[in-house]
């Protein structure tokens, strides 16, 4: 018999969240952290809310 669609366990393993590099950026650019978030705006938020930091001066860039 066949396997369907149906028949797999999509679930079972949930796709990790990607990571995000955090940079600040003032008189000079400086790391600020890394955060897990499904995008990159979602990243920015957590980010601000996390480092305590304003989201106008973070720069947000996906880790490879």
């Amino acid at each position: 018999m066949a396997e369907t669609f149906d028949d797999w366990e999509l679930s079972e393993q949930p796709m990790p969240l990607p990571i995000w590099t955090i940079l600040y950026a003032d008189a000079k650019v400086r790391w600020a952290g890394e955060v897990e978030a499904r995008d990159e705006h979602d990243a920015l938020v957590k980010a601000a809310q996390q480092f305590k930091l304003p989201a106008a001066k973070l720069i947000v860039a996906r880790r490879r």
